[in-house]
């Protein structure tokens, strides 16, 4: 599982994390973006309960390096010859399919372009929403999962999910070894303003929601009444 959860020092980035852990129980994660470093970043690995982790300082945004940040990906690839995922936050599409509203002229990012197609790297595709980035009216799909052919000749039947969005901009996604699909993420959840102004607006959602819940279990149960469509 990744997730570019776009700072990780506050107590509602340790809410979300235990939401997706919880629920998902990844055997891996990377926190991508994590906004701290140092003692503060080692007090969130910490929290996070994990038993193994390895970190990386960050360099910061350098646009004029991605092009060099390609060519070292496209070399450290030829020196692989096993199965392997790469999986993250590119910050990149491949075509103009893969954003709405903002500017629609790009084609995709060439650099990224040529290394999927060098490498012979295969999109792993994905279940749940379209789009893995949103900001005001603009989403994009800038996290996913590419592998090399050997990767997908040993986990055929493997999924990648898109997983439902909590305080990042971006949604986790996870890898599943097999097709199987989760119940409560295949669909997004989506809020009608005017559903308020039903009279038994009120009555539906305490009946809905469960405190002794979390967050997710509460938006399933919500959503799986006839009343609520995703």
């Amino acid at each position: 599982m990744t997730w570019n959860c776009q700072g990780c020092g506050s107590h509602r980035f340790l809410r979300s994390f235990k939401e997706y852990t919880q629920d998902h129980k990844p055997h891996m994660l990377a926190l991508l973006e994590t906004r701290i470093s140092g003692r503060k970043a080692d007090s969130a690995i910490n929290r996070t309960r994990f038993a193994r982790s390895y970190r990386v300082e960050t360099a910061g945004p350098k646009k004029n390096k991605r092009k060099a940040l390609w060519k070292d990906l496209n070399e450290g690839h030829n020196n692989i010859s096993v199965p392997w995922v790469l999986a993250g936050g590119f910050n990149a599409i491949l075509s103009n399919t893969e954003k709405r509203g903002g500017s629609t002229r790009t084609n995709g990012c060439k650099h990224f372009q040529e290394f999927i197609d060098k490498n012979h790297l295969r999109d792993l595709g994905f279940k749940g929403p379209r789009f893995t980035w949103n900001r005001g009216m603009i989403y994009e799909r800038l996290d996913r999962m590419v592998a090399n052919v050997k990767w997908t000749e040993l986990a055929p039947k493997a999924s990648v999910i898109h997983l439902p969005r909590l305080k990042s901009y971006h949604l986790p996604i996870l890898l599943q070894p097999s097709n199987r699909l989760l119940s409560q993420t295949v669909k997004p959840f989506r809020f009608l303003a005017s559903w308020t102004t039903h009279l038994d607006f009120n009555q539906f959602v305490r009946g809905g929601w469960h405190s002794e819940g979390n967050i997710i279990n509460s938006l399933s149960n919500s959503t799986n009444d006839q009343g609520f469509k995703s």
